[in-house]
Order: C-alpha cells, then structure tokens, then sequence
C-alpha cells in the first residue's frame, strides 16, 4: 500500500477537501477529518474518524505528514496554520486550498466563479451547471497530486514544503481554449446552445 503510515490532518470545508482526502486514503494514508462550517454531500466511507472544530488545536500538536485546509476556515485559524509552516514546523507538509473572500464553497458558485456556467446551455436561458461535482473533483486532485509531490520531494531531501493551491488559476485551467483565445486573441466565446461549440454529439441537458 504507498501511503501506508501517512497520517494526514484534513481541515477543509468544501467537497474538494473531502475528494482529495479520499484519494489519499484508497492509497493507504490514514485521514482525520474536522469538519468546518460546510458540510458536503460526498460520502465519507474512507474517513477514520471525525473530529469537532474544538480540537484543530490539540490536533496541530500531534504528528503529521501533511495537513490540508482552505482559506475559508477563517483568519485566525488560517493565519496560525501558514505561521505553524513557515516558523515552528519547517520540515512538515500543509497543502493550503486558496480561494478569493466572497466565493461560496459549493460547486454550482465554484462552476460560476471559474466561468464554465457562461459556456453551457441555451443563452436565451439559464445557464446550465455541469452534473455532479467536477469543479471540487478537479481542485481536490490538485490539492492532493501536490501533497503526493511534496511527500515524494520530502523523502530526497528530508524538507517539507507549503503548498498553495490557487482554485481560480485551476478552474481556469479546465475551459480548454477559451481562456488562452481571450487572453492572446481577445476573442471571447459565450454560451451556443445545448451543443458544444466544436464537436458534436456533445451537450449539457437540463434535467
């Protein structure tokens, strides 16, 4: 099993926390959960055991090999957790899960604020949000590619590292071409329908 004997902290309040902790944990890490203000719809069959905000504290000061949390988990708690990487733990692991002041943690905003509701559906419409949970997939497989990384660089060097995960530069990155034509050709693409804009069949049906 890879991750045997990894212990990893997760204190996220969105999907993507809970989908990068259950990648970790089908790897063989073993994963402490506590739950913020949002609590998601994922399933939490690979969670060994959850844990009340009262303990973030107490927690901080066992053994980890990486600890996972978002900006959203308020100042304080967020500003003790860059300072407990950058002064007191040096040689530990945080993945840390930025996401802009005002953006809601549930995936219809996060498919909203990364600009993909603007590319589905009908324009005479509402826009159409993409089925099931892929905006807080895609973040949380970032989030947890770049734990794995920082592990693997830990075991050459015998350092950890912070590592920032930017949602916005990431949901970005998921809009194919529409994105790069704007930004280098200043054409800018809108909704065309429920079919896609290059290939067909491809479309998103409301249901």
């Amino acid at each position: 099993v890879p991750l045997k004997g990894v212990r990893v902290l997760d204190i996220t309040s969105g999907q993507y926390g809970e989908y990068a902790t259950r990648l970790l944990a089908q790897s063989g890490a073993f994963i402490q959960k506590s739950f913020q203000e949002v609590k998601s719809s994922l399933r939490l069959e690979d969670k060994k055991e959850i844990l009340a905000d009262c303990g973030i504290r107490k927690l901080l000061d066992e053994s980890w090999d990486l600890i996972i949390w978002d900006s959203h988990c308020g100042f304080e708690l967020d500003q003790s957790l860059l300072s407990y990487f950058d002064n007191k733990y040096p040689d530990n692991i945080g993945v840390r899960i930025h996401l802009p002041p005002g953006i809601s943690l549930n995936e219809e905003d996060l498919q909203a604020f990364g600009g993909w509701m603007e590319l589905t559906g009908d324009p005479a419409k509402e826009p159409l949000k993409v089925g099931g949970h892929p905006a807080s997939c895609l973040i949380g497989a970032h989030a947890a590619t770049g734990g794995l990384l920082a592990l693997v660089e830990k075991k050459a060097t015998g350092r950890g590292r912070l590592v920032k995960i930017s949602t916005p530069t990431i949901l970005a990155s998921a809009l194919e071409g529409v994105y790069t034509n704007n930004a280098n050709n200043g054409i800018t693409r809108t909704r065309v329908g429920n079919r896609h804009n290059k290939l067909t069949p491809m479309c998103i049906l409301p249901t």
